[in-house]
């Protein structure tokens, strides 16, 4: 495993603040073998997004997870569930939040990459 310099990691903790309109944290993990991605939101309010390190090498799909993730973490604040499962809603609000990563860091597809991601695992 290689640490990939090209990876944007201030802009995307900055969009992914945006998004939330808290402070988040976003940990590349090597604890996560077989999930893309994992989100931990504490009753404080500390948002902790992991990505997988074996799954995630390109910025896209670092950004395709954290949208992922922070798709779960919205509607649950809306909802106020603990979870939200992957419903037709759940899957609106992530191609919104994917296109406000695409609009702010000039990326393209992701979308599709998310999907390619999900499909492989």
């Amino acid at each position: 495993m290689s640490f990939n310099p090209k990876i944007r990691w201030k802009k995307i903790k900055k969009v992914t603040e945006e998004i939330l309109g808290k402070p988040a944290k976003i940990h590349l993990s090597t604890a996560l073998i077989k999930l893309i991605a994992f989100c931990d939101v504490e009753e404080t309010g500390e948002t902790n997004i992991l990505i997988s390190a074996y799954k995630c090498k390109s910025e896209e799909q670092i950004v395709a997870a954290v949208s992922h993730e922070l798709a779960h973490i919205k509607l649950s604040e809306i909802k106020h569930l603990a979870y939200n499962l992957h419903t037709t809603e759940f899957y609106s609000e992530q191609s919104e939040i994917l296109k406000v990563f695409e609009e702010k860091m000039n990326l393209k597809n992701l979308n599709q990459v998310i999907t390619e991601m999900e499909n492989q695992n």
